[in-house]
């Protein structure tokens, strides 16, 4: 099945695929949001709402993780095998299908699908709650001291950066060009696309870890993470096993091991760094008063191919992903 109103949502590894199907006197898409909070913002979601019985379960929905914060108004699903972020509902820990639901248009699979040219509008959620902490240097004990060894004798200006999973069980600080001089690469391979991130390759010794490895400083302690396997498992997407956000990628060990740890990088989710809204993305939201906010909706909405700016480069992803429907069919 497949036509104008027909739609499928799922995470990257096919383990939980939903159908959506708009009813024929509706526009599919008519109401989509780009969320300033703390956490959509991390993880770039772009969400649109499912209209009440527009929504079939094909497979699974029934073990994905949930992630609250602040006031846990909001419950956040996602898969804990790919790390995809699907849906999200508010106050419902049960997911009542049969009710509207949030759900993240980065993971609409359908080959007819193109998630740029739906006009979106930022909302400006993080008035509603407390304001999002950053962790600040002094949280990742021993990351200056390494960092600024690592600076020692090199051409040009550098500049300590750090960023953090939502929760903060993963922190981290690496030494790179200032932020608004680097090239970020917005990939758009299918779980690029679907987890919202966005690439920098710093030198992987160039990292600090909290908690990292033993006598590894540029790798995460391995219980706080899990990481994914795609595409032949020629990479590797690591993710917080508390909150699902993507943090980096990095070749398996058996890969990594052709060359010396001088020469290995590592692709880091800079979506995951402090204020880096400021540099790849209008995310200026609307009002969270609601009639300041009727008013705003005609001249904030565009396109998210519009609120791209900054050194960013759009990649198009190899077409070797698709979304197997056949036994729905």
């Amino acid at each position: 099945m497949s036509d104008d109103h027909t739609f499928h949502l799922s995470c990257h590894c096919q383990s939980n695929i939903l159908r959506i199907t708009y009813p024929a006197d509706t526009e599919p898409f008519n109401k989509n949001q780009v969320c300033d909070c703390s956490y959509c913002l991390k993880k770039r979601i772009v969400w649109s709402i499912a209209p009440a019985g527009s929504v079939k379960v094909l497979r699974g929905f029934d073990k994905l993780r949930d992630y609250q914060f602040g006031g846990k108004n909001m419950h956040h699903r996602w898969c804990g095998e790919c790390g995809s972020n699907l849906v999200a509902t508010y106050k419902d820990a049960n997911l009542n299908f049969d009710m509207p639901m949030y759900f993240n248009m980065r993971n609409i699979r359908d080959d007819h699908f193109d998630l740029w040219k739906y006009p979106v509008t930022p909302i400006n959620f993080s008035q509603a709650g407390d304001k999002y902490n950053h962790p600040e240097l002094s949280d990742i004990p021993g990351a200056q001291e390494y960092l600024e060894k690592r600076a020692q004798g090199r051409d040009g200006p550098t500049e300590i950066l750090l960023g953090s999973c939502h929760c903060k069980a993963i922190k981290f600080a690496l030494i790179d060009s200032p932020l608004g001089t680097t090239r970020m690469n917005d990939c758009a391979c299918s779980i690029c696309l679907g987890n919202g991130s966005l690439w920098i390759y710093p030198p992987r010794q160039d990292f600090f870890f909290s908690p990292s490895a033993p006598d590894e400083p540029y790798h995460p302690h391995p219980d706080s993470t899990f990481d994914y396997g795609y595409y032949k498992k020629e990479n590797l997407m690591y993710h917080c096993r508390e909150c699902g956000c993507n943090l980096f990628e990095l070749e398996p060990p058996e890969g990594l091991a052709k060359y010396p740890l001088e020469k290995q990088r590592l692709g880091v989710n800079a979506s995951l760094l402090t204020n880096i809204s400021d540099y790849f993305e209008d995310v200026s939201g609307l009002s969270w008063d609601d009639e300041k906010r009727k008013e705003g909706y005609e001249s904030k909405t565009k396109t998210l191919e519009s609120m791209r700016r900054g050194r960013t480069m759009k990649l198009a992803g190899p077409p070797h992903y698709k979304l197997d429907l056949s036994e729905f069919a």
